[in-house]
């Protein structure tokens, strides 16, 4: 398994009872999404709670091609299992992919180990995609690392990291989370200083809706995650006692914070969370929808522009990555937002310059001897 160019990785999935809960569909189709990615080196470590209602047989269905290792025994939850999982793995990074979320882009894995071998990174992250219970999409979100001071700043399905820097940590703190767990986790790999970097390929199909969103668990997520900012913040911003979650806005970033902070962190991390300070939803009010109003640091698709709070405001370091501009032979086109701003179309003997890509603006005759 030792090959330099492309070293293992280990995905870990955690089950239970999935015969049981009609999850055998979105199971298929997770592991099918592993197995499909066209990285060479992946071993799957899938780490089930002792079901006893089908479930195993399931798994085991897939044990044939040699990527995939069941390992079936009682545990104490989901986190527990994954400690597990951290432990038994094999590969230099580690990715979590849940039952029923999958890789929709089998270029996922292999883009990921390249940006963070290129980048010698300590751990990666990258876009979502947020799918229906049933599977339909239904926006993109992009991560801000920025925002780690007071929510999860990317998905976790999307994240690879080092294997020895997982154990160095100690994983999942569990049981002291039940729920948070891994929002601490990260937050404690950020404060230590690990290189983080952004695969900017959109690779991950997450679907909403099970555990994390019944009333019980959204609450004691919502407790555990005030827990881990007193924890980690509390001194450098004051009493946390008014602060609101999810529908609510967001307290602004203290100063304190930010000085303290950037002097910890990747420099990375330090500039995106200067960024979140002074950007663009800081103080407003979370989407009706309820769905937090990431901010794209890439740009700005069309399928997750309509999800953005309507009084938004932009500064400079936001705008720049919004600007692209893309060059053929014969035409340069120039995007804001994604919108087309301007063409520049060039042939033989003219140049034109057209606003919104159609309507001329001006012509220019070039004279060639």
């Amino acid at each position: 398994m030792s090959d330099p160019s492309n070293p293992l990785v280990t995905v870990i999935t955690v089950t239970y009872q999935l015969v049981k809960g009609q999850r055998e569909s979105q199971f298929r189709t997770s592991v099918e999404s592993v197995q499909g990615q066209t990285y060479p080196n992946i071993e799957h470590l899938v780490i089930d709670g002792g079901s006893q209602d089908g479930t195993v047989e399931l798994i085991r269905e897939y044990e044939g091609n040699g990527r995939l290792t069941c390992i079936s025994e009682p545990d104490k939850g989901i986190y527990d299992a994954m400690n597990k999982g951290i432990r038994l793995a094999r590969g230099k990074y580690v990715a979590f992919l849940n039952s029923d979320d999958f890789w929709h882009d089998a270029e996922g894995v292999a883009r990921s180990v390249e940006m963070l071998e290129r980048a010698q990174a300590d751990f990666s992250y990258a876009p979502r995609t947020c799918i229906s219970l049933e599977g339909k999409p239904q926006y993109v979100e992009y991560p801000q690392i920025g925002s780690f001071p007071y929510t999860m700043p990317f998905c976790h399905q999307t994240m690879f990291t080092r294997t020895d820097l997982l154990r160095r940590h100690g994983g999942f703190r569990f049981p002291q989370y039940r729920s948070a767990a891994d929002y601490d986790l990260v937050v404690r790999l950020l404060l230590s200083g690990a290189k983080p970097v952004y695969v900017p390929h959109n690779f991950t199909s997450f679907r909403l809706g099970g555990f994390s969103t019944d009333d019980e668990s959204v609450n004691i997520s919502h407790r555990e995650v005030e827990s881990i900012i007193r924890e980690h913040f509390g001194a450098y911003m004051g009493s946390t006692d008014d602060m609101k979650w999810i529908w609510e806005p967001y307290p602004a970033v203290p100063v304190e914070l930010l000085r303290t902070i950037e002097g910890l962190v990747h420099p990375v991390v330090a500039a995106q969370l200067h960024g979140y300070a002074l950007g663009p939803w800081q103080g407003k009010t979370h989407i009706a929808s309820g769905r937090p109003a990431k901010t794209p640091q890439w740009g700005l698709d069309e399928n997750s522009a309509k999800y953005w709070h309507t009084r938004t405001t932009w500064n400079l370091f936001y705008l720049l990555p919004l600007l692209t501009i893309k060059a053929k032979e014969d035409a340069t086109r120039v995007y804001i937002f994604g919108l087309p701003c301007l063409k520049i179309k060039k042939s033989r003997n003219r140049m034109g310059v057209y606003l919104f890509s159609f309507l001329p603006i001006l012509q220019i005759r070039i004279n060639r001897k």
